[in-house]
């Protein structure tokens, strides 16, 4: 099947004509590419694309509340407040704006009869978004785990932030830094045509949960000794609760993708496997339409 990379096309009420170096092919009017749907309705993008929206929309939803609370009730020494809105919730507000318009460019790709836009989200708006997601990251880890203390000279007084509160908050931007990581270094791969480092990232993609767990674990021990060592907190109590659970669901999914199914025996690494990432399966399925639609060329 020719795919378009920039091809000429002609459209009738049925069928589409592409001409790839003179050769014709003809395809319905919905694409598919592989397991690739392009020219689909705007409904079917929203469908494909919702649950992203949805995040992006309570992401907003949260946000905006806060920003506004604050500025509906300004207090100079609310040190704390003031903290939360400059340095969390408005670059949060920022970040998702960004996140939600590439979001919005991969539905446009979509509804698009032509490879190329979906093409261009995978491989450069994709690898932006990761970016983003990283570089808000660390700024993200470095605010949590910097102490921050403040002088409120009208009451001649230290304000220090409690980091324990927020400190749970490591674990969501450790894993969206590891994950948007491998996306980026596994398309890069792709791209790049670099082998060697893909069948290696493929092989041992499980390293990721190992790290998962780990992080897991130190936030279980460090709630733990928070309760111990310091009068009881409720929030504490939660939080030790969360991480207990994250840390029980990883060690399961680590469970399932390293042994065969309902037994204990490690599965052999396989490094052919592709990792469950729609943006990455979508780099090697591009990749592939890309290289048969060269090889057709080249026989025309």
């Amino acid at each position: 099947m020719a795919v378009d990379y920039g091809t000429n096309v002609e459209e009738t009420n049925e069928t589409k004509v592409v001409e790839t170096n003179g050769t014709n092919v003809v395809e319905s009017n919905e694409a598919k590419v592989g397991e690739i749907k392009i020219g689909i309705s705007l409904k079917e993008s929203f469908i494909l694309t919702k649950s992203n929206l949805i995040q992006r929309a309570v992401i907003f939803g949260i946000t905006i509340y806060m920003i506004y609370k604050h500025m509906q009730n300004q207090d100079p020494d609310d040190v704390i407040n003031n903290f939360l809105v400059k340095n969390i919730w408005f670059p949060l507000f920022l970040v998702n704006l960004v996140l939600t318009l590439c979001v919005l460019y991969y539905g446009f790709a979509l509804t698009q009869t032509s490879l190329r836009f979906l093409y261009i989200d995978v491989f450069y708006v994709n690898v932006f978004s990761q970016l983003v997601r990283i570089f808000f990251s660390v700024y993200m880890l470095v605010i949590i785990f910097v102490q921050h203390t403040y002088f409120v000279s009208d009451k001649h007084m230290l304000v220090s932030f409690d980091r324990s509160y927020i400190i749970i908050a490591a674990l969501i931007f450790s894993y969206i830094l590891i994950d948007s990581l491998l996306v980026i270094a596994f398309v890069a791969s792709i791209y790049f045509r670099m082998e060697k480092l893909k069948k290696c990232l493929s092989k041992y993609w499980f390293v990721r949960l190992c790290i998962y767990l780990f992080i897991d674990i130190f936030l279980v021990g460090y709630y733990i000794f928070l309760l111990i060592s310091e009068d009881f907190d409720v929030f504490h109590a939660v939080f030790l609760g969360v991480c207990l659970l994250g840390a029980l669901t990883i060690a399961y999914c680590l469970k399932i993708e390293m042994c065969e199914p309902n037994m204990w025996k490690l599965k052999e690494l396989d490094e052919n496997r592709i990792p469950p990432s729609e943006k990455v399966k979508l780099a090697v399925k591009i990749m592939e339409m890309k290289r048969d639609v060269k090889i057709v060329a080249e026989n025309a």
